[in-house]
């Protein structure tokens, strides 16, 4: 297809740059499997060629918390987010690519809500990297950017804990310190399903 006016090779370029995959990984299944995901999909040599030549070797990868939350509990589903963002990087890093973490944000806490620095400052080290994507949903729409000077103060929260990030990045976690987040995910998770 051709529209008109535009040349073949102009809309072959088009098509390039508009059709990057971003997985999205929401749920304790796909969290879970996200690392096996995306290796496969970086393991394409086409696919890894062309987000090479026409998306600057970036892959983007979105983050849900609303489903995970269902699935297994916020216990649980924290602790899947944190350790899926952590492997899903260093798969990214094995194929040479940069990968930005595209977080889907809701105004609940189940939903990937909650203070917006805290929240930002909290994720995994080495998983931002100067660079954040993020959606809102629903009424935080109007919460965090309905009014200029509000709008402005939430804009300013996000530059600043991503800055931080970068400039003071957070500790890796303690081996002891994963084995009881791995315990207490697993009994969260085991308690929520046999309510």
């Amino acid at each position: 297809m051709v529209l008109p006016g535009c040349s073949a090779r102009a809309w072959r370029t088009v098509l390039c740059r508009l059709s990057a995959v971003a997985p999205l990984f929401e749920t304790l299944d796909d969290l879970h499997n996200a690392p096996a995901t995306l290796q496969t999909l970086l393991g394409s040599d086409w696919y890894k060629d062309h987000i090479t030549a026409h998306h600057d070797g970036v892959q983007e990868c979105m983050i849900g918390y609303s489903d995970s939350g269902k699935d297994a509990g916020r216990m649980a589903a924290a602790w899947a987010l944190f350790e899926t963002q952590e492997r899903i990087v260093d798969v990214a890093e094995q194929h040479g690519v940069r990968l930005i973490l595209f977080h889907g944000r809701g105004g609940s806490v189940g939903r990937g809500g909650g203070p917006t620095h805290m929240a930002i400052r909290s994720q995994p080290p080495a998983t931002i990297k100067g660079k954040l994507r993020v959606t809102i949903q629903g009424e935080t729409i109007e919460q965090q950017f309905g009014e200029r000077e509000v709008c402005f103060r939430t804009l300013d929260l996000y530059t600043s804990a991503v800055l931080e990030a970068c400039l003071d990045p957070p500790s890796a976690a303690l081996p002891e310190w994963r084995e009881v987040m791995n315990q207490l995910s697993e009994t969260s998770c085991k308690v929520r399903l046999h309510r």
